[in-house]
C-alpha cells in the first residue's frame, strides 16, 4: 500500500484557498467539460511501474498544494490536505475525464503508465500547464534515480541538477509555491473589458461521453522552426495561423453547403492561445498563472489566405503579451470576487452564476484552443533517458476539438484531442504542414 504523504506540520498550511483561476473549474465540472490536461514524458525504456509508485511518494511532499481534495465551504471551494498518496494506475484508452471530488482517493492528479510512457493528468482547479511540468520532471528525476536509464546507473543525482522548474524532493517547500500569483499582479483600478461576440463553431458528431480521440503529429522541430524563420514569425505564430486557416476553410465550406438568398452574417473565426504569465511576472508559483491572448478574424471581412491569417495572427500576438494589458485582464478577473455581493453569497448560488456566465460568454467566444507549453529542458543526467514529452488537453463542449504543443531537443509533438468523430481539422492541419515540406509522423489513441 502507499505510504501517507506527510501531515501538514506548523510550517505548511493545513488547506489553500483556490487561487482566481481555479475558481472557475469547480462549477463548470461535468463529463464533456473535464478541465482536466495530461503532460507525458515517453521514456527510453520501459517503465517499471514499483519504481514510479516509490518515486511519487517520495515527491508528493514537496508539492503540498496538489496532496489535496477539493472541499466545499459555505462560501467557497477550498483545497485541504489529502493523506495518503495515488496509485500509479495502467494508463487508459480514453485520456482526460473527469475528475469526481467526492470519490475516494479524492486527489485532483492521476499518474499512469504505459510501456515506455510516464503520464500525469491534472484538473485544471490545481495547476497549469507550467506548475503541471515541474511535478512530472521531479518525479522523472525521482524514478530515474531508483532505475537509472540513459546510460546512467541508479543512484542520487546531485544537487546542481534542482532548482524552480525541477524541485529537490529533499528540500522544503516555499511560500511562493502557493501564492495565488493572479491576486498579487493584478492592479487595483485598472481592468480591461473583454465583451466579445459569440464565435464560429465547426460543426461536428458528438463522441460518446467519455470518450476522447487522440491524434498527436511527432515533428522535427528543427524544420518547423526553419519554416516558420523563413515567414519571420515565432513557432507559436505559425502553428496558430495554419490552425485559424483551417477552421476558415472549415466555415466556408459549411457557408457553401448551407447558403440561401438571406445568409446570415458569418461568424468570427477566434483561437484562444493561453501565454505563462510567468514570462512577464516573477513568480514561482506551483498553482495557476496563465492567460489568454484572443487572435480574431472577422470571416465577414471575406476570405482570407495563409500570408495575410499569419499578418494578423503576429501582430496580434505581440500586441497581445504586453504586461500591461495582461495586468489589466488578470484584474478584470480578479475584481469581481472582491465585492461583497460575491463574498457574501452562498456556495450554491456562486456556482450557479459561475456556471451561467462562463455558457453564455466563456467557451461561446472561442472557436478552438491551441496551447503551446514550450521547449521542455531537463539536466544532462536526466535527458539521456527521455525521448520526448507529450501534452493533451481534456474534452470541450463546444470547441469539440483542441491542439496542444510541446518540444524536447529536436522532437515536436502537435496533440489534437477531439470529442467528435470528425478528424477535418487535424487532417487539414497535418497536411498543410506536409505541403509546407515538415514531414510528420502520425500517431492515435485508436
Amino acid at each position: 500500500m502507499p505510504r501517507p504523504s506527510s501531515p501538514p506540520d506548523s510550517s505548511r498550511p493545513s488547506w489553500f484557498r483556490l487561487d482566481n483561476a481555479a475558481k472557475l473549474y469547480p462549477a463548470i465540472n461535468t463529463g464533456n467539460r473535464a478541465n482536466v490536461f495530461r503532460i507525458s514524458a515517453l521514456l527510453k525504456d520501459p517503465v517499471d511501474p514499483v519504481a514510479l509508485q516509490a518515486a511519487l511518494e517520495e515527491i508528493l511532499p514537496r508539492f503540498p498544494t496538489y496532496a489535496v481534495r477539493m472541499h466545499s465551504g459555505l462560501f467557497w471551494h477550498y483545497l485541504g490536505h489529502n493523506p495518503g498518496c495515488p496509485v500509479v494506475l495502467p494508463d487508459v484508452s480514453n485520456p482526460c475525464m473527469r475528475m469526481r471530488f467526492h470519490e475516494k482517493p479524492g486527489f485532483l492528479f492521476r499518474v499512469f503508465h504505459y510501456d515506455r510512457r510516464i503520464a500525469v493528468e491534472f484538473f485544471h482547479a490545481l495547476t497549469d500547464g507550467s506548475g503541471g511540468l515541474v511535478f512530472l520532471k521531479t518525479l522523472l528525476a525521482a524514478y530515474l534515480s531508483r532505475t537509472g536509464g540513459g546510460g546512467r546507473e541508479p543512484g542520487p543525482f546531485p544537487p546542481g541538477i534542482y532548482g524552480d522548474s525541477l524541485l529537490d524532493p529533499r528540500g522544503e517547500p516555499d511560500a511562493e509555491e502557493f501564492e495565488d500569483a493572479h491576486a498579487r499582479y493584478a492592479p487595483l483600478h485598472v481592468t480591461a473589458g473583454r465583451r466579445e461576440p459569440k464565435a464560429y463553431h465547426a460543426a461536428s458528431t458528438a463522441e460518446p461521453v467519455h470518450t476522447l480521440d487522440t491524434i498527436t503529429g511527432v515533428i522535427q522541430l528543427d524544420r518547423v522552426l526553419e519554416v516558420a524563420r523563413g515567414l519571420k514569425v515565432s513557432l507559436t505564430e505559425y502553428l496558430a495561423a495554419v490552425y485559424i486557416d483551417v477552421l476558415c476553410r472549415l466555415q466556408r465550406n459549411e457557408l457553401a453547403q448551407r447558403r440561401t438568398e438571406r445568409t446570415r452574417r458569418p461568424a468570427p473565426v477566434r483561437l484562444q492561445v493561453p501565454v505563462n504569465m510567468r514570462r512577464f511576472f516573477a513568480s514561482r508559483t506551483l498553482r495557476n498563472f496563465s492567460y489568454f491572448v484572443n487572435i480574431n478574424l472577422e470571416a465577414a471581412n471575406g476570405d482570407y489566405d495563409f500570408h495575410e491569417i499569419l499578418h494578423i495572427v503576429h501582430y496580434t500576438m505581440r500586441l497581445g503579451v504586453d504586461p500591461k494589458s495582461l495586468a489589466a485582464q488578470i484584474g478584470q478577473n480578479v475584481k469581481p470576487e472582491r465585492g461583497l455581493w460575491l463574498r457574501i453569497a452562498p456556495l450554491f448560488i456562486k456556482n450557479l452564476v459561475i456556471s451561467e456566465i462562463y455558457r453564455r460568454v466563456g467557451e461561446p467566444t472561442s472557436s478552438g484552443t491551441m496551447t503551446n507549453l514550450g521547449a521542455v529542458v531537463l539536466p544532462p543526467e536526466l535527458a539521456p533517458a527521455v525521448d520526448r514529452f507529450e501534452l493533451a488537453l481534456g474534452p470541450s463542449f463546444l470547441n469539440r476539438t483542441q491542439c496542444a504543443v510541446v518540444s524536447f531537443e529536436n522532437h515536436l509533438a502537435v496533440a489534437f484531442t477531439r470529442t467528435c468523430r470528425e478528424t477535418d481539422i487535424e487532417r487539414g492541419f497535418f497536411t498543410k504542414l506536409v505541403r509546407d515540406g515538415i514531414p510528420v509522423r502520425i500517431e492515435s489513441n485508436r
